[in-house]
């Protein structure tokens, strides 16, 4: 009996760690939204709310943390507008174009530009 209370209180506790890790990765996210938001205005609300922006802003947090992602995040905004950047507006094309990003910035610390990156987006 003694073993059977435990299992379940076992159990118990990681349900209870798992929907707090889940609660953090969406306040994370929304973090992650906002920024894109603020940076444009004419940005709709329903990116709060689609799924799919969601997503790849949680697959890119898993894959790189979310502090990482918030330098990302500000990296691509700050160059969208160069020529020759790649345009990300939004979490989904940050993700499909992130290489895109990595080596337009890679290709500006060559040529002297003032914009400096390591391969991990941080340095």
């Amino acid at each position: 009996m003694k073993k059977k209370q435990t299992i379940i209180k076992t159990s118990n506790n990681q349900m209870a760690l798992k929907e707090a890790i889940e609660k953090q990765l969406e306040r994370d996210t929304n973090d992650i939204i906002k920024i894109f938001y603020d940076s444009d205005q004419t940005m709709s609300n329903l990116v709060y709310k689609h799924r799919g922006q969601r997503n790849a802003a949680k697959n890119l947090m898993k894959k790189f943390g979310k502090e990482q992602v918030i330098i990302i995040t500000n990296k691509a905004i700050e160059v969208r507008n160069k020529p020759f950047a790649p345009v990300i507006t939004n979490p989904i094309e940050l993700q499909a174009k992130l290489i895109k990003l990595k080596l337009y910035l890679e290709r500006e610390k060559n040529q002297g530009g003032k914009i400096i990156i390591g391969s991990n987006f941080a340095e």
